[in-house]
């Protein structure tokens, strides 16, 4: 909001003071302890706020090791100040963050979605924004993708929005595509697949 504001040419505070929090005083609920889950847990610790991290297949050890702290889900929910996801799109997890577990959290959460957009029901964090329960959401990711020209997310001043850009680089697509390459000469060559969904 604070942006939204000076590009309207109002200087200085958007929010009183007290709604202004430090990221040290703050619980961050990582969803997802997988390659980027892991850099985002790295990234927050020097920050020395507190870390939830839930996922169900890593190893709770892990997790401590890496300076989080592994809980249920529903703790998560329950205790985060920011939620942020790094999981897959899977049977388990579409529509993990929907009506009633975005009412299971904190009032005034913000959400970070950067992994998959139908992690979220769209139309459930709408009106969780509108109504301020949920504070302020970023999105790069969305359900469906492109967003529609129209949707009301895109009106709200308490949403950041990019079009699925955050793994853009150089570098990545250059990953990306050797990856691809590699893997299509691996089945010309009649060779076992990894990640094979069907």
């Amino acid at each position: 909001t604070n942006s939204n504001a000076l590009k309207g040419g109002k200087w200085g505070l958007a929010t009183s003071l007290d709604q202004m929090k430090a990221l040290k005083n703050l619980a961050v609920g990582v969803v997802g302890f997988g390659r980027i889950g892991r850099e985002v847990v790295s990234r927050l610790r020097p920050f020395r706020c507190r870390i939830l991290v839930y996922d169900p297949v890593t190893n709770a050890a892990d997790i401590d090791a890496a300076g989080g702290t592994p809980v249920a889900l529903q703790e998560l929910l329950s205790q985060a100040d920011v939620i942020t996801l790094h999981c897959p799109s899977t049977s388990a997890t579409r529509g993990m963050l929907n009506s009633e577990s975005l009412a299971k959290t904190r009032p005034g959460v913000s959400i970070i979605n950067l992994a998959r957009g139908d992690l979220i029901d769209p139309n459930a964090l709408t009106a969780a924004l509108q109504s301020g329960h949920v504070a302020a959401a970023a999105l790069d990711v969305f359900s469906p993708e492109p967003i529609p020209a129209d949707h009301p997310i895109l009106k709200l001043d308490n949403v950041i929005v990019a079009s699925h850009i955050a793994s853009t680089s150089v570098p990545a697509v250059r990953k990306l595509r050797e990856t691809a390459a590699r893997l299509a000469l691996m089945a010309l060559n009649g060779e076992p697949l990894v990640n094979v969904i069907n």
